[in-house]
């Protein structure tokens, strides 16, 4: 855009305006993403997304991110907040060489190593947010490490079909402070659900999207376990309208809950609104995602 005319130049080259930058779509190597960081980048950077080359013929020659350009990253943009990479693999970057000043860190359709969160708790940015989507070696183990070592407030787990109930049980003391749950199309069952309702009672918002091992079973753990909890995602999953009345009348801070793509009739939602007459139902589709998807 810089060769349209004097003025766009100009707007292209003011780096107050690129405050949220988006170069997915863009194939760049590491020399030229360097390049770019280092000419746009500054204290006005809040977030970025990048993209590598994992599903590149070549990738195993052309790595996209590197370490440099992560130090290069924090280096130039040292208020960035949020940082999305997809399709990288993992291994060739440091979780420790992340920018410091980072709280959100979104990983899509990346290849990570077992250990890749292992020195958390004593290197690297102190994320209050990760979003995990399709990363298939995203563990039990890396869940474990995240909750002992990361002051997480907000977690979305999509498509991480290794973290199990298990995995939960294992983490869930550690997340006491969470107060954002996302869980997407996994192997978490009911009794997933029953750990984290006994050990997350800061939840305000919990998410459950395509999750069919999930029945009303689960739903009855609420109880009075998530005081907190002011909105609730139902979405593409086995309960009845009888249990998603009688689990939500124990949920004294609700006011919104999201039942898309449940199999009710208007009837059954119509008992739903009667039975809680101050929460908000919402009926609508959810809108699509790119991952790693936000909460």
């Amino acid at each position: 855009i810089t060769r349209v005319c004097k003025f766009w130049r100009r707007l292209a080259r003011d780096r107050c305006l690129w405050k949220n930058v988006d170069l997915t779509p863009y194939k760049l190597d590491a020399r030229t993403l360097r390049q770019v960081l280092r000419r746009h980048g500054s204290a006005a950077l809040h977030s970025l997304s990048l993209r590598s080359s994992l599903l590149h013929r070549q990738a195993s020659r052309r790595h996209v991110l590197t370490d440099a350009v992560l130090r290069e990253v924090g280096r130039s943009s040292p208020s960035l907040h949020t940082l999305d990479i997809s399709h990288a693999n993992l291994r060739h970057l440091s979780f420790a060489m992340l920018p410091a000043s980072l709280r959100t860190l979104r990983l899509g359709m990346c290849e990570m190593p077992r250990d890749w969160l292992s020195r958390c708790d004593s290197v690297g940015p102190r994320l209050t947010c990760l979003e995990v989507a399709n990363v298939p070696s995203f563990s039990n183990d890396a869940l474990v490490d995240a909750a002992r070592g990361l002051p997480l407030t907000a977690l979305s787990l999509s498509l991480a079909y290794r973290v199990t109930d298990n995995g939960l049980h294992a983490s869930c003391e550690n997340f006491g402070a969470l107060q954002r749950l996302r869980l997407s199309q996994g192997s978490i069952t009911d009794l997933g659900l029953h750990h984290i309702c006994r050990h997350m009672p800061a939840l305000r918002k919990l998410e459950l999207f395509r999750s069919n091992k999930l029945t009303d079973v689960g739903l009855a753990c609420f109880g009075r376990s998530l005081p907190l909890l002011s909105t609730l995602v139902l979405s593409g999953c086995a309960f009845t309208a009888k249990g998603i009345g009688q689990a939500c009348r124990e949920l004294p801070a609700l006011r919104r809950l999201d039942l898309a793509e449940l199999q009710l009739t208007e009837q059954e939602v119509e008992q739903i609104r009667r039975t809680l007459p101050k929460c908000n139902i919402v009926l609508r589709e959810p809108p699509e995602r790119n991952p790693p998807g936000g909460l």
